[in-house]
């Protein structure tokens, strides 16, 4: 839980405070969405929920993007329930801002935070780490400052791992790379 908090520290502290003293005239988006992440050593069918801010850097056009998604169990049978709390930060170009339908693509880097909750007999200490993402999106603009959205993306990150049975250390790895899949509402202001 102290991961977690530590990431919405960071996410307000970097990204809306300095959101609302750049952007005088507007395409700030506040979004919520789903997450699907298809972690490579997890369980499949991974879903959790997710905050985004973008502000614009260049012409409502470029804007930089920070994001955290939440997920309470990835599910690794190898060392107990884990959860991973990714904190995005990364730019996004979009096509057609005005548009009703607007494609964008995406890139960026994840500092992917960890908590175990650890399996009897095993001692497991998983480092937080940093990845990266690559993909894109789409969004249908409504009447209004609501626009609905779904972003594809691949996120790379291998999380380090020190495990202790019965007395016994050993240092793995595990692999956190995997399709995401965003769907949400944003709201523009």
């Amino acid at each position: 839980m102290r991961h977690f908090l530590s990431a919405m520290s960071l996410f307000f502290i970097f990204l809306v405070a300095p959101a609302l003293v750049v952007a005088d005239d507007g395409g700030i988006d506040l979004s919520f969405y789903a997450n699907y992440w298809d972690v490579d050593d997890g369980d499949d069918n991974v879903w959790g929920p997710g905050l985004g801010l973008a502000i614009p850097l260049y012409n409502n056009q470029v804007k930089g993007d920070v994001r955290i998604s939440w997920f309470e169990d990835v599910g690794s049978d190898r060392f107990g329930d884990l959860a991973l709390y990714p904190l995005d930060f990364g730019l996004s170009w979009h096509h057609c801002v005005d548009c009703t339908w607007n494609f964008s693509a995406m890139t960026g880097l994840s500092v992917v935070f960890a908590d175990e909750d650890e399996k009897e007999g095993l001692e497991v200490d998983i480092d937080d780490e940093l990845g990266g993402y690559v993909g894109g999106g789409v969004n249908y603009k409504f009447d209004g400052p609501l626009k609905l959205f779904t972003n594809v993306y691949y996120r790379f990150v291998t999380l380090d791992a020190d495990v202790n049975t019965r007395g016994v250390d050993e240092s793995t790895e595990f692999d956190a790379d995997g399709l995401n899949l965003d769907i949400g509402l944003a709201y523009t202001f």
